[in-house]
């Protein structure tokens, strides 16, 4: 009866991960959904996701708006990522702040220009 644990820790090590990572998705899901059906209700005036793309001023797409989501989107996701591993430290914080702000600059500035 000898047993390598090292071996199931590891497989147990990985399925905490799966589990955690299905958890996440799930949890992406279900925010987005209700977002959706709040959106899709007639009697929800102050759900509206078209302004996530959309200028209302304009009533087309905003190119500050699309790449202000799409960068917002990508540093989070590095910034999880990173916390996750183990690797994150303050100038990792320091680069994220840095490009939400430049981020939202670039919004602002693109909007401008129309």
């Amino acid at each position: 009866m000898n047993q390598n644990w090292t071996d199931a820790t590891l497989w147990m090590s990985f399925i905490a991960q799966l589990l955690v990572q299905a958890l996440g998705v799930l949890l992406f899901l279900g925010i987005a959904t209700l977002l959706y059906i709040a959106h899709r209700d007639p009697k929800n005036k102050e759900i509206n996701l078209n302004t996530l793309l959309y200028d209302p001023k304009s009533k087309c797409m905003s190119m500050g708006k699309l790449l202000g989501l799409l960068g917002g989107g990508a540093a989070t996701w590095v910034f999880v990522y990173l916390a996750v591993a183990g690797r994150f430290d303050a100038l990792y914080a320091t680069g994220y702040l840095t490009i939400m702000i430049l981020g939202k600059v670039a919004a602002d500035v693109t909007n401008k220009m129309k």
